[in-house]
């Protein structure tokens, strides 16, 4: 649900200073190996693999971190974590304890401004190492959700949350970034990265699991939790690894889940790639203090968060269908943070509705669902004050991108349906963005991007999608719904007192909508 934009650190905050909390360092024989060196092809620094590592202890109701930077340079710099999620506050639960070389008995002399940056004094060193612990968040908060939050029995946080992170200097040459999560023998632990290993620990009541990020910006965007009585399955495939963790007794059937979430993910996998391993995972609600679900994607994985009794229901498969495709649309195509509110449409509206488009390929969701999310979101956008005139609410604001965007996403695919022959959707477009020839997985997107990949993907056949395009993103033309549903042989009822909107099928006028959202046969994209 949010992006992530590289490693950019131009806004930090606030660290009075250092505290001088016990300090472990790590032993030479407690680190992974290193992967091989790449070798060197230009004449840039070489990249460095595995010359970072970190590790992660939980304890009770701190998170202790150690960082490891081999061969570093005369002055190693840090950073606590910067802005995420519309927070800046992550830094305040973060205390940076010390700095070691090689010689642990003796601390480095350390610097840690006002402004989030710690300078350390490594020259001539083999290898630095910072420790620094972050305080958990236990019991209920109206902040919680993207807090760090744990006990003595489980823990949770988003990686921008809790990883202090090395300067752009360093992390350039840096890339396979061995993490190891330290843990009670009986604990499970779920995290976006890949899974590299999962071993007893040198302490006999400690078990480590290791994952390797392969860059700063995947290290970044991921989560990690682990805690006693989690469940945990695993599905395999021809296209990918899923493993699904639950953190609680839900309601509904954990396994029964993890088929349906496989089924959406395997759609995503066949058709967009990019990941061998999905990690996805489901809280309790109680996490963030509130009885609506929730969720957020990342690259590699997913969260929900929901109910302790929440069923098994088309609500949680519409959430989960949603937030399993931001692992593509918001984590392979990343928004410009300059351009996140002109670009909103797209990152959730349309994802909104490949969700839809996926559930019903499936048979996952029915049609009467998918006509009613629609409907919802066509008087949602009727109404909206930013729309229709009036007092505009904040609520208006958060709402509008969503609605017009799934709104977008469906004319846009209507006219792809009418002008292609039904040859391309806009799933097709979607793939055509994640191809090398438009953009590589660290580039950003803008509005710019976004009208000319849709330009160059409908070239072959002719100027009217392109003019649909303009008429609704560049010209932001009012969207007449009933005309858009009358296209797809549905007739649009608003809602009345205590009557939700409705989408009715015109007799015998409802292929369009079948083409789109339910065909005959499911197919891969050519």
């Amino acid at each position: 649900m949010y992006p992530f934009f590289g490693w950019i650190v131009a806004l930090l905050w606030l660290l009075s200073g250092c505290a001088t909390a016990p300090v472990t360092p790590l032993g030479d024989d407690e680190m992974v190996g290193r992967p091989a060196a790449a070798p060197q092809t230009s004449d840039a620094p070489p990249p460095r693999p595995g010359a970072m590592w970190y590790h992660l202890h939980a304890d009770g109701d701190r998170l202790n971190v150690n960082i490891r930077l081999l061969d570093p340079p005369s002055t190693s710099t840090f950073f606590l974590p910067g802005p995420w999620a519309d927070r800046d506050d992550f830094d305040e639960r973060i205390t940076v304890d010390a700095a070691h070389g090689p010689d642990t008995h003796t601390p480095l002399p350390m610097t840690v401004g006002d402004d989030g940056r710690i300078d350390v004094e490594s020259d001539g060193l083999e290898f630095v190492e910072l420790t620094y612990h972050v305080d958990l968040v236990d019991g209920p908060d109206p902040d919680r959700r993207f807090l760090s939050w744990g006990d003595h029995n489980q823990f949770f946080a988003y990686a921008p949350a809790i990883l202090v992170l090395p300067s752009a200097g360093i992390a350039e040459q840096i890339r396979d970034i061995p993490i190891e999560v330290h843990t009670p023998t009986d604990w499970t632990v779920a995290a976006t990265w890949p899974l590299a290993h999962d071993e007893p620990a040198q302490h006999p009541d400690r078990r480590v699991s290791g994952f390797v990020a392969d860059d700063i910006h995947s290290l970044r965007d991921a989560y990690i939790g682990a805690g006693d009585h989690w469940n945990q399955h695993t599905h395999r495939s021809d296209h990918g690894t899923l493993r699904f963790t639950t953190t609680a007794d839900f309601q509904f059937d954990d396994k029964r889940m993890l088929q349906a979430i496989a089924r959406i993910c395997d759609h995503y996998l066949q058709r967009f790639g990019a990941y061998d391993e999905i990690s996805a995972i489901a809280l309790p609600n109680d996490a963030v203090d509130d009885s609506s679900l929730d969720g957020t994607g990342r690259k590699g994985g997913f969260v929900i968060e929901v109910p302790i009794d929440q069923p098994l229901d088309d609500e949680l498969l519409v959430l989960s269908a949603h937030e399993a495709f931001h692992m593509w649309n918001g984590h392979r195509l990343v928004p410009a943070p300059a351009a996140r509110e002109d670009t909103l449409w797209f990152k959730e509206g349309l994802t909104h509705y490949v969700a839809l488009k996926t559930l019903g390929r499936l048979d996952l969701i029915d049609t009467s669902t998918i006509r009613d999310e629609l409907a919802r979101a066509a008087w949602y956008y009727a109404e909206n004050p930013i729309i229709a005139g009036g007092q505009i609410r904040a609520i208006d604001k958060t709402r509008l991108p969503y609605d017009r965007g799934l709104l977008i996403a469906l004319a846009l695919d209507m006219a792809l349906l009418e002008h292609t022959g039904g040859e391309k959707t806009i799933e097709h477009w979607i793939r055509s963005m994640l191809s090398d020839a438009f953009a590589d997985e660290a580039a950003a997107y803008d509005p710019l991007f976004l009208e000319e990949t849709f330009r160059a993907f409908t070239r072959d056949w002719g100027t009217a999608p392109a003019r649909r395009y303009d008429e609704l993103v560049n010209r932001n033309k009012t969207i007449d719904a009933e005309v858009l549903f009358e296209q797809l042989g549905l007739h649009l009822i608003d809602a009345d007192g205590a009557e939700a909107p409705r989408l009715l099928p015109i007799e015998d006028r409802t292929r369009p909508f079948e083409s789109l959202f339910h065909p005959p046969h499911d197919h891969d994209l050519e």
